[in-house]
């Protein structure tokens, strides 16, 4: 670093330095209109919407109706049977496919 760089970093130090404690001097607390307003900013605002959240949360119903409840009940037993109807047709096709290949290698040995 150059000389020159040196001292402008020094000069600005003392500078800042001086401000620094200039503004400490003249600081004054904050007037009590502005601290409200700053605390209902940052911290009411925040705090209603948790509450309401909170509120929505609570007032939802946390069971089905027993209607839904028994469509519910029926939709899984039609999931069950399609599911063993599936089951018996992929075994059909394998069977068939069993027949078929069976039949093609007569053929190819006997024929």
């Amino acid at each position: 670093m150059s000389f020159t760089r040196m001292r402008s970093r020094s000069r600005l130090s003392r500078f800042a330095k001086r401000w620094r404690r200039a503004y400490i001097k003249q600081r004054r607390p904050m007037e009590p209109p502005v601290f409200l307003a700053a605390l209902l900013i940052f911290v009411g605002i925040p705090a209603f919407t948790v509450l309401r959240l909170a509120r929505l949360r609570a007032a939802r119903p946390q069971s089905l109706p027993a209607d839904a409840a028994e469509r519910l009940e029926a939709v899984e037993r039609r999931v069950e049977e399609l599911q063993q109807e599936l089951a018996e047709t992929q075994e059909r096709l394998d069977f068939a496919e069993r027949l078929l290949s069976k039949a093609r290698e007569e053929r190819r040995i006997g024929g």
